[in-house]
């Protein structure tokens, strides 16, 4: 059996016991005897123990999101409405693991779980854009992805705290951040053109100092 497949088989039985167990060796052990792996199995699949389980399941609802998208006409919508799209999609699909999911985001605030909680987001944002259909290779591939990663994060903690039917407010909460972007951008378009409107001073002073000017 391959360690993919190990993963997905450990992965599915530990989802219950991560949301009143939260991730730790225990549950990994548990969750592999469930589904009737030894120690060595355990190593092979997750190498790095726990920090590898929090990580496959970060994956694992990522490519459950996309696979979603997939069936969507996502194409045919602006751009505005993919990212919401993708963001509601998103928080539908964990509504029966939010305490599974609220366990992930308490693991990888630890201190020593930064980096691979960075990683995740990265992940996360890239998959969606990608799936939006993003081409940008310039600085703007950076620049959208820093900023869908602010939005991910504040719809993530506004839904954990979220008890109203369906995530409605959630919803409206991800369209509102999702304005408040697009409001932005709309102003630093507007900002970028009139800079370059604006005449060359740093080369009207430099002939200034060398006597470019009669």
């Amino acid at each position: 059996m391959t360690q993919n497949a190990i993963q997905n088989q450990i992965l599915a039985n530990a989802i219950g016991l991560i949301a009143f167990d939260g991730f730790n060796a225990s549950t990994l052990a548990r969750a592999a005897a469930k589904a009737g792996f030894d120690r060595d199995d355990v190593a092979m699949a997750f190498p790095r123990g726990v920090i590898d389980l929090a990580v496959c399941y970060a994956a694992q609802v990522d490519q459950r999101l996309l696979d979603r998208l997939e069936e969507m006409d996502l194409p045919s919508m602006k751009i505005r409405t993919r990212i919401a799209t993708a963001l509601k999609t998103r928080i539908a699909l964990l509504a029966s693991e939010r305490e599974t999911y609220r366990r992930l985001i308490q693991f990888f605030a630890q201190p020593g779980h930064v980096i691979e909680a960075s990683k995740s987001l990265y992940r996360s944002v890239d998959a969606i854009w990608l799936a939006a259909g993003d081409t940008a290779t310039d600085y703007n591939f950076y620049s959208k992805r820093l900023i869908l990663a602010g939005v991910i994060s504040s719809a993530t903690l506004f839904w954990l705290q979220d008890d109203s039917e369906a995530f409605a407010q959630t919803d409206a909460f991800i369209d509102r951040r999702i304005d408040d972007v697009m409001q932005f951008e709309k102003a630093k378009a507007k900002l970028t053109e009139k800079l370059h409107q604006l005449p060359d001073i740093a080369g009207f002073l430099g002939r200034l100092r060398y006597g470019g000017l009669r």
